[in-house]
Formats: C-alpha cells, sequence, structure tokens
C-alpha cells in the first residue's frame, strides 16, 4: 500500500526528482556527503491551492509522518529545484534540506494512518512539495519522490 496525500479533499499524485545539477552521487554510496540541485519538470505544480491549505497525508501502517516533509522549491526556467545534500553512510542514504527550505508544519492522527497537517502561520505564495525521506533510488536516477502543489494568494 503507499501513501495518499489529501489537499482541500481531492488526491494529488506522486511526482519523481531529477537532478539538476549537482555532485557525483557515486561518492554518495562511499560515505562521503554530496550537494545536489534536484528538480521537478515544470515551471508550476498543475494543482493549486490557497495559503491556508486543508492538508492530509495517509500513510501505510509503518510508516511515520516524520518521514514527510514540507519543502519550498524555487522556480528556475521551466522546472522548480531545491539544494538538498546526501550523506552516505554504509547501508543507508540520508537525505538532509537546508533550514531556509524546509517548512515547520504539525500534525494531528485524524484516525489511525491519516494525518492532519497544519501551520503556525498561512504559507507564502509559492512551489511546495511533500518529500518522501528514503524515496530515493540513484541507481534509477531518482532523487526522490513526493507530491507538489502552488500556493496562490488569490484563491480563498
Amino acid at each position: 500500500k503507499v501513501s495518499r496525500v489529501i489537499l482541500d479533499g481531492k488526491p494529488i499524485g506522486g511526482k519523481t526528482l531529477a537532478q539538476a545539477k549537482g555532485g557525483d552521487l557515486g561518492r554518495v554510496l562511499k560515505g562521503k556527503s554530496v550537494k545536489a540541485k534536484v528538480s521537478l519538470e515544470g515551471a508550476f505544480s498543475d494543482v493549486t491551492t490557497s495559503s491556508t491549505p486543508n492538508l492530509e497525508i495517509e500513510l501505510p501502517e509503518g510508516e511515520s509522518i516524520e518521514d514527510y516533509l514540507l519543502v519550498r522549491l524555487n522556480p528556475k526556467g521551466t522546472r522548480r529545484e531545491i539544494e538538498v545534500t546526501f550523506v552516505g553512510g554504509i547501508a543507508v542514504v540520508k537525505t538532509v534540506f537546508p533550514p531556509a527550505g524546509l517548512i515547520a508544519r504539525t500534525s494531528v492522527v485524524v484516525r489511525p494512518g491519516l494525518h492532519k497537517i497544519t501551520f503556525a502561520s498561512p504559507l507564502p505564495t509559492g512551489e511546495y512539495m511533500i518529500y518522501v525521506l528514503g524515496s530515493a533510488d540513484f541507481a534509477k536516477g531518482i532523487y526522490g519522490k513526493g507530491y507538489d502543489f502552488d500556493v496562490r494568494d488569490w484563491i480563498n
């Protein structure tokens, strides 16, 4: 079973991040850390919401809400990107986002497996992604997976 992200009552589809530019990820697998810019194609998400979205995440049994981070993406022409540091280990690669790119949020359990996400203040206009930690698969050219959306201040 896979996770579902529900924004304003509608499920949104998952996306895969590609590498925009950056370091040699072979070094990550050898235990070194590498910074890379990862990106989503398209200047904007096809999912738009207000600065106070109704956001819920439904998780399969055994997954943690702490593995779902809200990150702000930077528009760059025909794509949206963020700089990420991949830290290599013996058996696992850790993904670290810069603090400026992470958006603080809290979650409340609505029912087992369903979490409502809230924010201390309205989200500024921009592009966002709920990034799933542990979703990168470098051998397949996947630098992570997540769910993207666009916040516009003119939506009520």
